[in-house]
Protein backbone atom coordinates (compact mmCIF):
# COMPACT_ATOMS: atom_id res chain seq x y z
CA UNK A 1 0.00 0.00 0.00
CA UNK A 2 2.54 2.38 0.73
CA UNK A 3 4.47 1.88 -2.69
CA UNK A 4 1.05 3.09 -4.33
CA UNK A 5 1.12 5.94 -2.31
CA UNK A 6 4.44 6.73 -3.10
CA UNK A 7 3.66 6.05 -6.71
CA UNK A 8 0.54 8.49 -6.41
CA UNK A 9 2.38 10.74 -4.94
CA UNK A 10 4.77 10.55 -7.33
CA UNK A 11 2.65 11.21 -10.29
CA UNK A 12 1.06 14.24 -8.56
CA UNK A 13 4.24 16.20 -8.22
CA UNK A 14 5.66 14.96 -12.19
CA UNK A 15 1.81 16.52 -13.43
CA UNK A 16 2.29 19.38 -11.39
CA UNK A 17 6.03 20.14 -12.46
CA UNK A 18 5.31 19.48 -15.93
CA UNK A 19 2.54 21.01 -15.95
CA UNK A 20 2.26 23.72 -18.94
CA UNK A 21 0.47 27.37 -19.59
CA UNK A 22 -2.03 27.48 -22.47
CA UNK A 23 0.56 27.17 -25.59
CA UNK A 24 -2.44 27.66 -28.05
CA UNK A 25 -5.20 24.93 -29.28
CA UNK A 26 -4.49 21.32 -30.93
CA UNK A 27 -0.83 21.53 -31.06
CA UNK A 28 -1.05 24.81 -32.61
CA UNK A 29 1.12 26.96 -30.92
CA UNK A 30 0.47 30.84 -30.37
CA UNK A 31 2.37 32.48 -32.74
CA UNK A 32 2.27 30.33 -35.60
CA UNK A 33 1.64 32.12 -39.09
CA UNK A 34 -2.35 31.33 -40.64
CA UNK A 35 -0.56 29.55 -43.56
CA UNK A 36 0.49 26.70 -41.10
CA UNK A 37 -2.87 26.68 -39.13
CA UNK A 38 -4.83 25.58 -42.41
CA UNK A 39 -2.58 23.08 -42.74
CA UNK A 40 -2.88 21.66 -39.38
CA UNK A 41 -6.50 22.41 -39.37
CA UNK A 42 -7.22 20.89 -42.51
CA UNK A 43 -5.16 17.72 -41.60
CA UNK A 44 -7.24 17.40 -38.86
CA UNK A 45 -10.69 17.29 -40.45
CA UNK A 46 -11.63 20.58 -39.53
CA UNK A 47 -13.02 22.12 -42.66
CA UNK A 48 -12.09 26.37 -43.17
CA UNK A 49 -15.73 27.83 -43.63
CA UNK A 50 -15.19 31.81 -43.38
CA UNK A 51 -11.55 33.72 -43.89
CA UNK A 52 -10.58 37.19 -43.60
CA UNK A 53 -7.42 39.17 -43.05
CA UNK A 54 -7.03 38.31 -39.76
CA UNK A 55 -9.30 35.55 -38.59
CA UNK A 56 -10.16 32.13 -39.38
CA UNK A 57 -13.53 30.30 -39.06
CA UNK A 58 -13.65 26.55 -38.73
CA UNK A 59 -16.13 23.75 -38.62
CA UNK A 60 -16.52 20.03 -38.30
CA UNK A 61 -18.92 17.46 -38.38
CA UNK A 62 -18.75 16.10 -34.83
CA UNK A 63 -15.96 18.67 -33.35
CA UNK A 64 -15.43 18.63 -29.87
CA UNK A 65 -12.86 20.18 -27.47
CA UNK A 66 -12.34 19.18 -24.07
CA UNK A 67 -15.00 16.56 -24.57
CA UNK A 68 -17.65 18.74 -25.96
CA UNK A 69 -19.26 19.18 -28.97
CA UNK A 70 -18.42 22.80 -30.68
CA UNK A 71 -20.07 24.42 -33.20
CA UNK A 72 -16.77 26.35 -34.70
CA UNK A 73 -13.55 28.14 -33.99
CA UNK A 74 -12.67 30.71 -34.64
CA UNK A 75 -8.58 31.84 -34.54
CA UNK A 76 -7.83 35.11 -34.57
CA UNK A 77 -4.16 36.70 -35.79
CA UNK A 78 -2.36 39.82 -35.16
CA UNK A 79 0.82 40.34 -37.83
CA UNK A 80 -0.39 37.41 -39.29
CA UNK A 81 0.63 35.76 -35.74
CA UNK A 82 -1.92 33.30 -33.54
CA UNK A 83 -2.71 35.17 -30.70
CA UNK A 84 -6.44 34.43 -29.60
CA UNK A 85 -9.11 31.34 -30.76
CA UNK A 86 -12.75 31.47 -29.52
CA UNK A 87 -14.16 27.71 -29.22
CA UNK A 88 -17.92 27.91 -29.25
CA UNK A 89 -20.54 25.80 -27.74
CA UNK A 90 -23.85 24.62 -29.08
CA UNK A 91 -26.75 26.00 -27.18
CA UNK A 92 -27.42 21.76 -26.00
CA UNK A 93 -24.71 21.54 -23.88
CA UNK A 94 -24.75 20.44 -20.13
CA UNK A 95 -24.08 22.93 -17.46
CA UNK A 96 -22.25 19.90 -15.78
CA UNK A 97 -20.53 18.83 -18.82
CA UNK A 98 -19.15 22.44 -19.46
CA UNK A 99 -18.39 22.73 -15.62
CA UNK A 100 -16.23 19.41 -15.98
CA UNK A 101 -14.18 20.44 -18.99
CA UNK A 102 -13.30 24.08 -17.07
CA UNK A 103 -11.82 22.01 -14.34
CA UNK A 104 -10.39 19.71 -16.71
CA UNK A 105 -8.90 23.09 -18.11
CA UNK A 106 -7.62 24.73 -15.41
CA UNK A 107 -5.97 21.73 -13.88
CA UNK A 108 -4.36 20.54 -17.48
CA UNK A 109 -2.99 24.03 -17.63
CA UNK A 110 -2.16 25.13 -14.00
CA UNK A 111 -4.42 27.96 -14.23
CA UNK A 112 -5.77 30.13 -11.43
CA UNK A 113 -9.24 32.20 -11.18
CA UNK A 114 -8.96 35.44 -11.63
CA UNK A 115 -12.54 36.09 -11.24
CA UNK A 116 -16.20 36.30 -12.42
CA UNK A 117 -18.60 38.63 -13.66
CA UNK A 118 -22.30 38.21 -14.32
CA UNK A 119 -24.77 40.50 -16.21
CA UNK A 120 -27.94 40.00 -16.40
CA UNK A 121 -29.30 40.82 -20.14
CA UNK A 122 -33.19 40.56 -19.63
CA UNK A 123 -34.88 38.54 -17.16
CA UNK A 124 -34.28 35.00 -18.38
CA UNK A 125 -30.97 35.56 -19.75
CA UNK A 126 -27.27 35.78 -17.91
CA UNK A 127 -24.24 36.21 -19.54
CA UNK A 128 -21.58 34.99 -16.78
CA UNK A 129 -17.33 35.20 -17.18
CA UNK A 130 -15.21 33.30 -15.80
CA UNK A 131 -11.25 34.42 -16.40
CA UNK A 132 -8.14 32.10 -15.63
CA UNK A 133 -4.76 33.13 -16.15
CA UNK A 134 -1.43 30.85 -16.96
CA UNK A 135 1.82 31.79 -14.81
CA UNK A 136 2.93 33.63 -18.52
CA UNK A 137 -0.56 35.77 -18.02
CA UNK A 138 -2.08 34.09 -20.71
CA UNK A 139 -5.80 33.97 -20.09
CA UNK A 140 -8.79 30.99 -20.25
CA UNK A 141 -12.26 32.47 -20.30
CA UNK A 142 -15.13 30.83 -20.76
CA UNK A 143 -18.65 33.04 -21.81
CA UNK A 144 -21.67 31.24 -20.46
CA UNK A 145 -24.68 32.48 -21.81
CA UNK A 146 -27.54 31.11 -19.96
CA UNK A 147 -31.18 31.51 -21.30
CA UNK A 148 -33.89 30.57 -18.83
CA UNK A 149 -32.78 26.94 -18.16
CA UNK A 150 -30.47 26.07 -21.54
CA UNK A 151 -26.88 26.94 -21.57
CA UNK A 152 -24.60 27.94 -24.20
CA UNK A 153 -21.39 29.59 -24.50
CA UNK A 154 -17.73 30.11 -25.54
CA UNK A 155 -14.45 29.78 -24.56
CA UNK A 156 -11.43 31.48 -25.19
CA UNK A 157 -7.61 31.01 -25.19
CA UNK A 158 -5.69 34.28 -25.47
CA UNK A 159 -1.62 35.38 -25.91
CA UNK A 160 -0.39 38.06 -23.47
CA UNK A 161 2.09 39.28 -25.53
CA UNK A 162 0.81 39.14 -29.08
CA UNK A 163 -2.82 40.47 -27.30
CA UNK A 164 -0.27 42.98 -25.81
CA UNK A 165 1.13 44.15 -29.15
CA UNK A 166 -2.33 44.12 -30.60
CA UNK A 167 -3.42 46.47 -28.09
CA UNK A 168 -0.25 48.73 -28.41
CA UNK A 169 -0.41 48.99 -32.36
CA UNK A 170 -3.93 49.48 -32.13
CA UNK A 171 -3.72 52.53 -29.39
CA UNK A 172 -1.32 54.45 -31.77
CA UNK A 173 -3.64 53.92 -34.86
CA UNK A 174 -6.51 55.39 -32.55
CA UNK A 175 -4.01 58.35 -31.61
CA UNK A 176 -3.17 59.16 -34.90
CA UNK A 177 -7.05 58.84 -36.05
CA UNK A 178 -7.83 61.69 -33.39
CA UNK A 179 -4.76 63.69 -34.12
CA UNK A 180 -6.40 64.15 -37.94
CA UNK A 181 -9.63 64.84 -36.68
CA UNK A 182 -8.38 67.42 -34.27
CA UNK A 183 -6.17 69.04 -36.99
CA UNK A 184 -9.35 68.91 -39.06
CA UNK A 185 -11.40 70.59 -36.86
CA UNK A 186 -8.34 73.18 -36.07
CA UNK A 187 -8.18 73.88 -39.85
CA UNK A 188 -11.67 74.48 -39.90
CA UNK A 189 -11.88 77.38 -36.85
Amino acid sequence: MKKIWTLFFLLIISVSVFAEGISGLFGIEFGTESKDVKVIMKDKGWKLSKSDDTTLTYTKNKGTYANLAVTDIKFYFFDDKFYEVTISLPAVTKIDDIVSAVKAIQEAFSLTCVGNEENKLDSYTVLSTFSYIDSELNTFRLNLLTYKSVSSGWFELINYEIQKEKKQADDKIKEEENAKKNKIITSDL
